[in-house]
């Protein structure tokens, strides 16, 4: 077993290939928590994206959810279906006519909806289907800027709450868990060679 600072590599964690000692095990917990709520986010977006190129499919509405989104220039559209549910926000299909439109709601007590209303139209077309592949194309590169923000906050926090840990695995394992969630055919490419690399210094 390897012998970090002191602390052995004892700790498993979801989609990391190594292990974790005391220390960085704390960290990763941690920061983990205190971004949960972005992380299910990222893997909400995630699940929508690879459902409607699969076949098409969003959430569906249940009979007690709004039927329509009324936009704050009186505007009307009705709900076709909902795309994808997010802590603050809730993206639905939406058609007027023979119009259709992507539309992100925002809740009444997110800071978003006061400042900027209610609801903002993401995309809009004459054609159902495109107007879907063009929110999933979207969607794709929106999520990894996502993930690198994420990533970059992982970083600033681990920078400021512990600065005598080196928590270049914790990094890494957090790095993981995005890209599982962006996609969970990730495949794990860490290598014993990767592994001691990381671990230069150590003790056996």
């Amino acid at each position: 077993m390897l012998k970090r600072n002191g602390q052995y590599g004892r700790h498993s964690v979801p989609h990391y290939a190594g292990r974790l000692t005391d220390d960085e095990y704390e960290a990763y917990q941690n920061v983990s928590e205190s971004l949960n709520t972005e992380l299910a986010d990222l893997a909400s977006v995630s699940e929508t994206v690879r459902g409607i190129e699969k076949d098409g499919v969003g959430h569906g509405t249940s009979g007690h959810e709004p039927k329509e989104i009324v936009m704050d220039s009186g505007d009307r559209w009705q709900i076709q279906r909902s795309l994808v549910k997010l802590s603050q926000s809730e993206v639905c299909l939406c058609q007027k006519g023979t119009e259709f439109a992507v539309i992100e709601r925002f809740s009444e007590t997110s800071a978003y909806a006061r400042s900027n209303g209610a609801a903002d139209i993401a995309l809009t077309g004459n054609n159902e289907r495109q107007v879907l592949q063009d929110f999933v194309e979207n969607e794709r590169q929106t999520l990894r800027l996502f993930a690198d923000d994420l990533m970059a906050r992982v970083r600033e926090e681990l920078t400021e709450k512990y600065p005598q840990v080196d928590c270049r695995r914790v990094e890494q394992a957090m790095e993981d868990k995005c890209n599982v969630a962006i996609n969970p055919a990730h495949v794990q490419t860490q290598t014993v060679v990767q592994e001691i690399v990381q671990t230069q210094g150590v003790k056996v």
